[in-house]
C-alpha cells in the first residue's frame, strides 16, 4: 500500500522543523546573551546541584574570609597601641634613672615629674584605644571605655571598665581565634604585675619629694611593665601568624571554588558564537528548503 503525501504533510512537517531549529537558535542566543550554560533547571539537573554546592562553598569561604580580615584589623590595632605603649613606659623608665640622679634640684625633678603625668595620660587614651566603634582593651565589654580616670581608684584598682573574658571570632570552621588583649592584665595588675596607672602616680610622687628608695622600686616596677607588655605583643604576634595561615588557606578555597563555579555555570563565548552561526545558517537552511518544497498553489498556476 502507497501512502499518499499530502501538502498539508509537508506544511506540517516543515512547520515542526523550523520551530525545533527556532528553540535551538533561541537558547543559543540566550545562552550568548547570559553568558551562562544552564538557564533553568532542567537543562542540566547535574550542572545545577554543582553550582549551587560551589555556590555555597563559596559564600562560605567569603564568611571566613571577612571574619580573618576583620580579626586581622583588629590584632594590628592592638599591636599598634602596644607599640605606642612599650615606647612611652621605656621613655618612663628613662625618666626614672634620672630622677633618682640625688643631684637634681627640686624644680628638676619636678619638671621631670610633670613629664610622666603627661605619659600617665598618654597610656590612659592607649588604654581606651578603639578599633571602630569597639574598645579593644575591655574584653567583651566593648561599647564603653574601660578606663576612666575620674571614677578609678589607683590604689585598689576598682573602677576598671573592663572584663577578662575573651571575644572570639570563627576564623574557620571550628576554629575560634581570642582577638581582644586583656586589658586588665596589661593596665590594671590583674596577672600580678604592678598596676601601671598606681606606678606611674607614685613614680610622679617620689619625683616630687625626691624619694630615691621609692624610684628603685618603681624603676623595677616600670621594667616588670615593660616585660608584660613585650610579652603581649608576642601572643598578638603569634595570633597575626596564625591568621596569616589561615588567610592564605581561605584565598586558595575562595580561588578553587570560584574556577570551579565558572566552568559548572559560565559559558565558552567562543563556543557559544559558532553554534549561534551554525544554528542560524540550519534555521535558514530550513527556511529556503521549505520555499522549495510546498508546491505552488493554484494562484501560482492562474498568475
Amino acid at each position: 500500500m502507497v501512502m499518499r503525501i499530502t501538502n498539508n504533510m509537508m506544511v506540517n512537517n516543515l512547520m515542526r522543523n523550523l520551530y525545533r531549529n527556532m528553540n535551538v537558535l533561541d537558547e543559543t542566543e540566550e545562552k550568548l546573551a547570559s553568558g551562562r550554560t544552564v538557564q533553568v533547571p532542567s537543562d542540566n539537573p547535574i550542572a545545577v546541584t554543582n553550582t549551587l554546592r560551589w555556590r555555597t562553598n563559596l559564600a562560605e569561604v567569603n564568611e571566613y574570609l571577612e571574619k580573618v580580615r576583620e580579626a586581622g584589623n583588629w590584632l594590628n590595632t592592638a599591636d599598634s597601641a602596644l607599640d605606642s605603649l612599650t615606647s612611652i613606659l621605656q621613655r618612663v623608665r628613662e625618666l626614672t634613672v634620672y630622677g633618682a640622679n640625688g643631684s637634681l634640684a627640686p624644680t628638676d625633678r619636678a619638671a621631670i615629674a610633670k613629664e610622666v603625668d603627661q605619659l600617665a595620660e598618654q597610656v590612659g587614651q592607649i588604654a581606651n584605644t578603639t578599633y571602630g566603634a569597639k574598645y579593644i582593651f575591655g574584653g567583651t565589654n566593648t561599647t564603653a571605655p574601660p578606663y576612666d580616670p575620674t571614677t578609678y581608684d589607683l590604689s585598689t584598682g576598682t573602677g576598671w571598665q573592663g572584663n577578662d573574658q575573651e571575644f572570639r571570632l570563627e576564623v574557620a570552621q571550628g576554629a575560634l581565634l581570642t582577638v581582644n588583649s586583656p586589658g586588665s592584665v596589661i593596665f590594671n595588675g590583674t596577672g600580678g604585675t604592678p598596676r601601671l596607672f598606681k606606678v606611674l602616680k607614685d613614680l610622679s610622687d617620689n619625683l616630687v619629694s625626691g624619694d630615691t628608695a621609692g624610684l628603685n622600686q618603681r624603676l623595677q616596677e616600670i621594667d616588670q611593665n615593660i616585660d608584660n607588655v613585650l610579652n603581649e605583643r608576642a601572643v598578638v604576634g603569634a595570633k597575626l601568624n596564625r591568621l596569616e595561615l589561615h588567610q592564605t588557606r581561605l584565598e586558595d578555597l575562595e580561588k578553587n571554588y570560584t574556577e570551579l563555579l565558572a566552568q559548572s555555570e559560565d559559558a565558552d563565548l567562543a563556543e557559544v558564537i559558532m553554534n549561534l552561526k551554525m544554528q542560524e545558517n540550519v534555521y535558514r537552511a530550513s527556511l529556503a528548503a521549505g520555499a522549495r518544497i510546498i508546491q505552488p498553489t493554484l494562484v501560482d498556476f492562474l498568475r
